[in-house]
């Protein structure tokens, strides 16, 4: 790609966070929902998507299998207009557990601050159990981080980033 077309590339994409970012965590993922549920059956890789659906599920009617198809790409576009408001999702306070979106057992807070304040290495093994992979640091404190893949989208002094993404 010229240097000309990543410009253009990034400025469209700057302007499509903006966007996303005014519209709010839950609107936005809704309007992206929206779209790729509408575009992405339209979309040649959508036929692949069909053919490993009704690969995994061949008991089911192809009626279904369109409509795992269509939640999929539900999916997709939420996930896509989440990535902007990871500061705003990840809202966990530990002063005001039990407000926010972050649902944590009092029991498995106690456990984690055990054993951050022990003085002692430790092991984390998690589960990618939704569409974000939050992790904490050794201070025990949640981070999560991306690399962008557009040069011209960084921002400036480097690094393509969003206001809640960890400083690598």
């Amino acid at each position: 790609m010229s240097r000309l077309a990543d410009a253009a590339l990034a400025a469209l994409v700057r302007g499509a966070f903006a966007l996303l970012r005014a519209l709010g965590p839950d609107r936005a993922a809704a309007l992206g929902a929206s779209i790729a549920r509408n575009l992405g059956p339209l979309t040649p890789v959508h036929r692949v998507t069909l053919d490993n659906i009704a690969r995994a599920f061949p008991e089911l009617p192809p009626a279904e299998h369109r409509r795992i198809g269509r939640l999929a790409w539900d999916n997709l576009g939420r996930t896509a207009c989440e990535y902007v408001h990871l500061d705003r999702i990840w809202d966990y306070d530990p002063a005001r557990p039990g407000i926010g979106r972050i649902e944590a057992a009092p029991e498995m807070i106690a456990r984690f601050e055990e054993l951050r304040d022990d003085g002692k290495p430790a092991l984390f093994f998690g589960a990618h159990l939704a569409n974000w992979g939050i992790a904490g640091d050794r201070r025990g404190t949640a981070r999560a981080g991306c690399r962008g893949a557009l040069p011209y989208a960084e921002q400036p002094g480097g690094g393509a980033r969003h206001p809640g993404a960890a400083r690598q």
